[in-house]
């Protein structure tokens, strides 16, 4: 029997038809029944080109499209999806720009049982890996990483595959997925460093797989703007708070000495507040 599979793509700041995930789709949509949910996160109004472009989506066994232009968590986005796709077999998530191929979708498709899929993740510009991470190294090869000997594994959110079985794991220790404390960066992370907390409790047998590749703009090699920056110090910040662990903790000293040595006394306080806070500015505090 087909496995039931819908696929999320998180657009942001462009049209469809400037998404190489959104074109990877379209692709494949000529061969397989792919299930789409689309959610524009702004700042620009989609719903025009959503509408007068209808013919474009034809071959789409089903699509959903929802937006928010107030560029909403991407924590509480995920959630929403996973709960809207609760009988799925399998749910993957994309951001929107992504180019996906062969191998990436003959596996989401395929009849072997896995609870996660791992595709690994090749810079789009460069070709050279960065996900997934098995105990802070890259996983270079095929395997089945299972039992990974109480290894932490870290990958990026967009090519996540996911099974019913997690989603229902997760329900039954009272979780969602994704920690909505956070907002932009840290929200895939959240999801792996809850699945090994679960782990850990070794109540649950999970199968899990690296077996495909998928090419992603990881924006290594451009200027980190100030506000990502500090987007990225939040993370930090929320990530010691949250999932304590002498590497988080490391990462909070050595940036609070950054802040005090350049006399950030400003921004050193906002982040102090956030760590007393708990969660990101941006979010509500949900679970």
């Amino acid at each position: 029997m087909d496995k039931k599979v819908c696929f999320l793509v998180v657009i942001y700041g462009k049209d469809f038809w400037d998404s190489s995930t959104f074109l990877s789709l379209e692709k494949y949509s000529k061969y397989k029944e792919i299930e789409v949910y689309i959610h524009n996160n702004g700042p620009n109004s989609l719903i025009n080109s959503f509408n007068s472009n209808s013919e474009r989506f034809y071959n789409f066994k089903k699509i959903s499209f929802f937006e928010n232009l107030n560029n909403q968590s991407l924590s509480s986005i995920y959630n929403f999806f996973i709960d809207k796709t609760m009988l799925y077999d399998r749910r993957v998530i994309l951001d929107d720009d992504t180019v996906l191929n062969d191998s990436f979708i003959s596996k989401i498709f395929d009849l072997a049982y896995y609870d996660l899929e791992l595709p690994k993740i090749f810079e789009i510009t460069n070709n050279k890996q960065y996900f997934p991470l098995l105990s802070n190294e890259i996983l270079l090869y095929e395997r089945d990483i299972s039992d990974i000997g109480g290894g932490v594994i870290l990958s990026a959110g967009s090519g996540l595959v996911i099974s019913k079985k997690i989603v229902d794991i997760f329900v039954q220790e009272k979780l969602s997925l994704f920690d909505q404390n956070f907002f932009l960066y840290g929200v895939d992370y959240s999801f792996f460093l809850r699945l090994y907390k679960i782990q850990k409790k070794k109540k649950y047998k999970l199968i899990i797989h690296s077996e495909s590749t998928i090419l992603h703009n990881m924006s290594q090699n451009q200027k980190i703007e100030s506000w990502r920056q500090f987007e990225l110090h939040i993370n930090d910040i929320l990530l010691f708070r949250h999932y304590p662990s002498f590497l988080t903790f490391v990462k909070f000293v050595k940036l609070i000495f950054v802040k005090i040595q350049k006399i950030q006394i400003f921004s050193l306080l906002n982040l102090i507040l956030i760590l007393v806070i708990g969660r990101h500015p941006k979010v509500n505090h949900e679970n």
